[in-house]
């Protein structure tokens, strides 16, 4: 019994990381898709940056983010957007974030890349960059982790007496 509890929860952890990854590869796929969305002109209509604190177990710390809207026309009808970039994200760099809200607000017309099947998704800046493979970067870490765990589970649980002596004498 011990051993099918063990089982699933090595189960449980591999799917967790191959979630991770499946969630990273369908963001990498959005971000290389989004090179031939449409593009139309847009206008900025607010910029913030705007403050907020991060809590984990052993610390806080305040982080920045630009929150932008923007309006433009797809396809004869008005739209709505806030992604600046899929990668883009909150961090405790201030005077960078406050960089970014002055450069939007002085650009007199955005350009807003929109997907043509859902013109109510778009994005300031299109296509794939570096911050996109940090979700797959961490799945595949995580997998090659608990899958090196769950292989070494089964073949002590098989009882092949020279790999347990082997991994004992090291």
């Amino acid at each position: 019994m011990k051993e099918i509890i063990a089982a699933l929860m090595m189960g449980g952890f591999n799917l967790i990381g191959l979630v991770i990854v499946g969630f990273g590869l369908r963001d990498l796929y959005v971000g290389w898709r989004s090179r031939s969305w449409e593009k139309t002109s847009g206008r900025l209509t607010d910029a913030i940056v705007e403050e907020s604190v991060q809590k984990s177990s052993k610390s806080r710390r305040t982080v920045y983010e630009v929150i932008a809207t923007y309006e433009y026309d797809a396809g004869g009808r008005p739209q709505q957007g806030n992604t600046i970039a899929f990668s883009y994200g909150p961090t405790s760099e201030r005077e960078e974030h406050r960089l970014l809200q002055e450069s939007l607000k002085q650009m007199p017309h955005l350009t807003v890349f929109y997907d043509p099947l859902r013109p109510e998704k778009s994005t300031l800046l299109p296509g794939i960059d570096s911050g996109m493979f940090t979700l797959v970067a961490l799945g595949a870490m995580w997998l090659s982790v608990t899958v090196g765990i769950t292989v070494m589970f089964f073949l002590i649980q098989g009882g092949d007496p020279e790999l347990v002596r082997g991994i004992a004498a090291g």
